[in-house]
């Protein structure tokens, strides 16, 4: 059984918030139709919420223009979405849904 990482939460202008509406989806294993995980349904607001945080990022910041920033933030990336396999196997959200849909 594939074991997602459980946070539910946004992750918003550098902060893990919860959804306005706490809506959530349930992932579903279509092979066992047993529950993956569960993820957090962002609203409009919560996306006009991002996507502001995003535009003053890139506004009021040196993140356009400071490449050994970004790459950084991106090496960081795949640490934040871990999963995990029983037979002790890692990898990020395309080898998680590989191994929810097998």
């Amino acid at each position: 059984m594939l074991k997602l990482n459980p946070e539910e939460r946004l992750f918003i202008d550098g902060a893990l918030v919860a959804s306005e509406d706490g809506q959530a989806y349930k992932l579903i294993n279509p092979g066992s139709q047993e529950v993956a995980g569960v993820v957090t349904a962002a609203s409009l607001a919560d996306a006009d919420r991002a996507l502001a945080a995003a535009r003053r990022c890139f506004d009021q910041t040196d993140w356009p223009t400071n490449r050994t920033r970004r790459l950084d933030a991106r090496r960081r990336l795949p640490c934040r979405h871990e999963c995990r396999t029983d037979d002790g196997h890692q990898g990020g959200p395309a080898r998680a849904v590989a191994l929810a849909t097998v």
